[in-house]
């Protein structure tokens, strides 16, 4: 996914699915604009009664 915007506070940026493990958890790394470096988000899901709990 990618997003570009007017909007200072949210600027331009990249986000990708990196690793993913099936009912257990997500992981994606992320580019903000020209800023150097890596940033990851991880998600972990939990089965739940008619769904999932992501955390």
């Amino acid at each position: 996914m990618r997003w570009v915007s007017d909007h200072q506070e949210v600027g331009n940026g990249a986000q990708w699915i990196v690793e993913s493990e099936s009912d257990k958890m997500v992981k994606s790394e992320m580019k903000f604009g020209d800023l150097e470096g890596h940033y990851y988000a991880t998600f972990a899901l939990n089965p739940v009664t008619k769904g999932s709990k992501v955390t």
